[in-house]
Formats: structure tokens, sequence, C-alpha cells
């Protein structure tokens, strides 16, 4: 997936406008099992607009999201359904997956690998990590490009049944330059929006400090 983010995120920046949206579901079910759930999606609309300025030609979105260039498979170990989405307005994946954190090959395997948007408690808190979206390192064509995504947002929202309240909310880059993000009480769970930028420059560390 990623030789084909730079011209996205270009062809999304020109139409001043966040084509990729990242949405993301953490709650627990009755049984007391995790239930996590990733939404990554590609604008068609804007994106075949968008590359029609670039020249691309009969562009296949399955190929931007192909198992093997985004590395879905890494979700198959903890039982994780994949489901592609492809309609007439979004293209991408359905992440979905089901953890007994209470299973102890379960933690071991999160303790020895870092997993992108599979959650760890450390007691009470909660911290979640994110590859970088982009190429690594931030130089200045990355950080220009990934500029131009200012409008988008990867939103979490993250059920009271995991983290019954919380006091601060910190995201932490590559770079050590750790900032106090905004968390919104949704009565049932906290919604936190980080900008897309973020992503496509650093991995990032998102700690979510409980009451």
């Amino acid at each position: 997936m990623k030789k084909y983010l730079f011209i996205i995120v270009l062809i999304c920046g020109f139409l001043l406008s966040g084509c990729i949206d990242i949405y993301q579901h953490i709650t627990k079910d009755n049984n007391g099992n995790e239930r996590n759930t990733i939404k990554i999606t590609l604008n068609k609309a804007i994106f075949e607009i968008g590359s029609s300025f670039g020249g691309i030609d009969d562009f296949d979105f399955e190929d931007i999201f192909n198992e093997s260039d985004f590395d879905i498979y890494e979700y198959k170990q903890f039982g994780a359904s994949v489901t592609a989405i492809n309609n007439d307005f979004d293209a991408g994946y359905l992440i979905d997956m089901r953890m007994d954190y209470r299973d102890r090959n379960i933690i071991n395997q999160l303790n020895k690998e870092k997993f992108s948007f599979i959650h760890k408690y450390n007691g009470k808190n909660i911290s979640i990590h994110i590859d970088c979206l982009g190429e690594s390192g931030a130089d200045f064509d990355n950080a220009m490009a990934a500029a131009f995504l200012a409008s988008g947002k990867y939103r979490l929202f993250i059920s009271k049944k995991c983290i019954t309240g919380i006091k601060q909310a910190i995201i932490i880059t590559d770079y050590d330059d750790e900032s106090e993000i905004d968390f919104i009480d949704m009565t049932d769970g906290y919604l936190i929006e980080i900008p897309m930028p973020l992503l496509f420059i650093s991995d990032v560390e998102i700690k979510l400090i409980s009451i």
C-alpha cells in the first residue's frame, strides 16, 4: 500500500479534502472479550477526480489495499475477520477482532511485538500503537505531503466498558514529541480524534490515562 500513499496524499491535498478515513471502535462483549473493529477506507469519488489530474487511468482500488502490502495478515493470528469494502463510494477493509485479554498467549504476543491499532493495558491505562502510514522518516517531501491531509482525521471510539474514565490522553511520536490531545465524553464511551498528518510522518503511541 505504501507505494501508492505519496500519490494519494498529493491528490487528496490538491482537492483539500481527506480522502482516507480511519475509524476504530473498541468495546467489550458480554463474555468479557475485547471487540476491536477498524475500518480503513479510501473515498472513491475524490480519488478518481484527483487521479485524472495525475494521469492515472483505470485505477485498481483493490490493489491499493492488497493484503500483502497492507499487512492485514498480522491480525489473522488473533482470529480477525477481514472484509473487503468496495462499493460505489468507498474502497478498503473492515477488520474485526474478538480477543480474550485473559488469555496469557495473547498477552505474551502483544508484549513481544507492536501491532498497529491493537490496544494494550498497563493497569487501568490503555496504550495503542500505530505504525507510520507513510514512508519512514519525516523528510521535507513527506512532511509537505502529509500537511495536505490536515482535513483528515483518525477517529477512535473506546467504550467505558474498557476504561471507565479518562483523566488525560497523550500522543507520543517517534521523535519523543509528546502532546496532550482532547477527548470527548460520549456518555457510553470516549471519542478521540487525531489529525491524519501525524500518522503519515511517524509511528505514534496513544496513551489513555485512567482516572
